[in-house]
């Protein structure tokens, strides 16, 4: 157990823990493990207004600190380990957004058209005040950093299952060199 509370006094410079509280200490250990709670008490804490919390005096020496995981615990760890792992190293940004990286190029490919047209409609009419011209620059501008954008998106798809290729599908040199019969297979199969 980790702490519980205690019906003590105290003030800014001392804790009053008398009869009452050690009473309540074991009457609460006991009832715990009544109702099958077997774990003891460590130690009990106890603060002072305005300083923060602070270590009750049996419990200045080092504590020998347990952890135990019941066996459903093991078993939720294990399913979500597998869940979000096997998520994560099987999914793809490349084949999972197909159809909102086409939107996208889509998006592009009409702002560049209208871009394309403004400019064209701007050099047969008369002479395009300064104005106009930043505005043409600043849409390009923008279609340029939306295609860079769409660019990096796509090199760190292919970067990552590049380096889930070489993880899973590649054999270390030094495996390759210590045994004579190299009759592995990969670990996932793409």
């Amino acid at each position: 157990m980790d702490a519980f509370a205690l019906p003590v006094k105290g003030t800014e410079t001392r804790v009053n823990a008398q009869e009452d509280a050690y009473e309540y200490m074991v009457e609460y250990s006991q009832t715990n493990k009544h109702a099958g709670r077997l774990e003891n008490v460590v130690g009990w804490y106890h603060s002072h207004s305005g300083y923060g919390c602070w270590l009750s005096g049996i419990d200045y020496y080092a504590l020998d600190i347990t952890y135990f995981k019941s066996s459903l615990d093991n078993h939720l760890l294990d399913i979500l380990w597998n869940k979000y792992w096997v998520n994560t190293l099987s999914s793809s940004p490349l084949l999972g957004n197909g159809d909102f990286i086409a939107g996208q190029m889509s998006d592009l490919a009409e702002k560049l058209e209208q871009a394309e047209n403004q400019l064209a409609h701007s050099r047969f009419g008369p002479l395009v005040t300064t104005h106009r011209k930043k505005e043409d620059d600043s849409q390009l501008a923008k279609i340029t950093r939306d295609s860079a954008k769409i660019t990096v998106e796509q090199v760190y798809g292919l970067i990552s299952q590049v380096i889930k290729d070489i993880l899973f599908n590649t054999i270390s040199q030094s495996h390759n060199c210590c045994s004579e019969h190299s009759d592995s297979k990969p670990m996932v199969e793409t």
